[in-house]
């Protein structure tokens, strides 16, 4: 006769029970991944502009340029933080992943030569995700490519125009992203589909 009781171990005894998730491990299991406000990355880009304008007025010119760079510290790293974000988005959706974890799609950032190839690779897998997505072809990776360049060399010259441009280059992720994000699976999309061009 067969019982719901739980099978009993190599010593006779029955299994522990698991143990329960927390309320915590519970709401972060069921809540969805979401992309972090780009908005945020604007405004810190703007305080530190304007917390630098208020310091550096009584500062010589070498300091000004080391003031400049530690109040336009925290956009770089929210910059960061936004990549780490799509990256994790991206392994999140069903039926999708990318070659790398979130934490290497920044560091590549600092590896010489491989840097300048990444700052077109992730924005490409997003491109290539939202084309998967919408069953269409997206070209936007090549331009937010070229904004993140133009962004990164700009800030040798002036760190918060570099910001400036960065920022605005992330617009080009993230309308389409949000769009494939909120859009179910299109009917036109090949299960065939390559979702890296052949890059991997």
């Amino acid at each position: 006769m067969e019982t719901d009781e739980p099978a009993p171990t190599a010593e006779g005894q029955p299994p522990a029970p698991p143990p329960p998730m927390s309320s915590t491990a519970v709401v972060a299991a069921l809540r969805p991944l979401r992309l972090r406000p780009l908005w945020l990355g604007f405004a810190l880009t703007f305080a530190g502009f304007f917390l630098f304008a208020f310091a550096a007025r009584s500062a010589d010119a070498a300091d000004a340029r080391a003031l400049a760079a530690s109040c336009a510290l925290p956009a770089f790293i929210y910059y960061y933080m936004v990549v780490h974000r799509v990256v994790r988005v991206l392994n999140a959706q069903a039926g999708w992943s990318v070659a790398y974890t979130p934490a290497a799609a920044v560091w590549k950032h600092f590896t010489p030569i491989l840097g300048l190839y990444f700052l077109y690779r992730w924005p490409g897998d997003v491109e290539s995700y939202v084309s998967w997505r919408l069953g269409r072809r997206s070209r936007f990776a090549v331009w937010t490519f070229f904004g993140l360049l133009a962004g990164f060399s700009l800030h040798f010259f002036d760190n918060y125009a570099g910001l400036l441009v960065m920022m605005t280059s992330l617009c080009f992720v993230y309308v389409p992203l949000r769009r494939a994000l909120a859009a179910d699976v299109a009917e036109e999309s090949s299960a065939r589909y390559n979702g890296t061009l052949g890059l991997r």
